[in-house]
């Protein structure tokens, strides 16, 4: 895959992707923002929620997975130093807005991602986790994690009281004690999206093949 090119297309989603976040997290805190657009509170989804997925998938795309930075692989500086370096500014992020939302008091729903958890945390959690996954997984079989992870996900949720403890905490009264129990739906919520993240990968590595003659494109289609 020649890094130096970029698909029109995966720009243009990467863009809306972004705006249509961007414009919502404003946007959400005033009344005139129809509810039905915000992120759901038990089952459900709203266009927020499409939002945070379709950014880790946008993101996803355009990984050096997919990329296939040999560099970033063949490099003698270890992989798992030169991923947690790549997502600092993303723990910075989490860090500096949990400790401005707390000290100013800004209303917020601890139901989305938990008390102290947040998108940014997430972001490089998924990062990370990816990373490590593909170290001993090939990047092709990318597909084969997503689905193994998100079966996985789905029969802990429906045989376990995994499901009970998301929606009403460790007590059945939506207690906040403990760390696990006060941000349960956002560290739970890494599974669905490290899935979104490989199903990105498989996808990014489709579209973003080099197809220089038109017969390549004709077997694609």
């Amino acid at each position: 895959i020649d890094s130096s090119k970029s698909v029109p297309a995966v720009t243009i989603l990467r863009v809306f992707i972004n705006i249509l976040t961007t414009i919502c997290i404003l946007a959400v805190d005033f009344p005139l923002f129809p509810r039905r657009y915000a992120k759901t509170e038990t089952y459900g989804t709203g266009i927020m929620d499409f939002g945070v997925g379709g950014f880790i998938f946008v993101n996803a795309l355009v990984s050096p997975e997919v990329r296939q930075r040999l560099d970033l692989w063949n490099s003698s500086f270890p992989i798992m130093a030169r991923q947690l370096l790549s997502v600092w500014p993303l723990i910075f992020l989490g860090l500096g807005r949990l400790i401005s939302v707390k000290a100013t008091g800004y209303h917020e729903h601890v139901s989305e991602y938990g008390v102290h958890w947040n998108f940014f945390f997430t972001l490089a959690v998924v990062r990370v986790v990816a990373s490590l996954i593909l170290m001993v997984v090939p990047v092709n079989n990318s597909w084969i994690i997503a689905a193994s992870i998100g079966i996985f996900y789905q029969l802990l949720l429906e045989t376990t009281i995994l499901k009970i403890f998301l929606l009403s905490g460790g007590d059945s009264k939506d207690s906040r004690v403990g760390f696990l129990n006060a941000n349960r739906e956002g560290i739970f919520s890494l599974f669905g999206y490290v899935a979104i993240y490989m199903v990105g990968i498989q996808v990014g590595l489709y579209v973003l093949k080099k197809r220089p003659l038109v017969k390549d494109w004709i077997n694609v289609a």
